[in-house]
This record gives C-alpha cells, structure tokens and sequence, in this order.
C-alpha cells in the first residue's frame, strides 16, 4: 500500500526543488501481541536546482581564468 504525500503545504526553496514525496502505511502483527503495530514510511526526493550548480561553476571557472 502507497501513495503519493500530501504536498500542500509545501514552500518551494530557491535550493533545492521537491521532485517526489511518497508515503507508506504498514502494520505488523507479532506472535506475542494482538495489538497491531503501525508504522509510516516515507521517501522524499529531492533534486538540486541546477542553475545555481551553473552560476556557481561558472563564476569559479572565471575566476580561474582571470588569474
């Protein structure tokens, strides 16, 4: 069992951009408890927005070749 998260809430980053958010609910029964045991996973997947990498890289670069 899965889904996509709920994302409503999400404030964009000037870093960073979510690029997937997924939520699991799993139960476990163990030998010795009759009371379930819950528990929620989730991944979240994150990407770097690339035109800081860039602006970064080539300010670096520029810096290297006026030296």
């Amino acid at each position: 069992m899965g889904e996509d998260g709920d994302t409503s809430n999400y404030i964009p980053n000037s870093e960073w951009t979510l690029v997937h958010l997924h939520a699991a609910r799993h139960v476990v029964y163990y030998s010795c408890c009759a009371e379930p045991y819950p528990d929620i996973t989730y991944v979240i997947q994150v990407g770097l927005i690339v035109l800081i990498v860039n602006t970064v890289i080539r300010e670096g670069l520029a810096w290297l070749v006026e030296v």
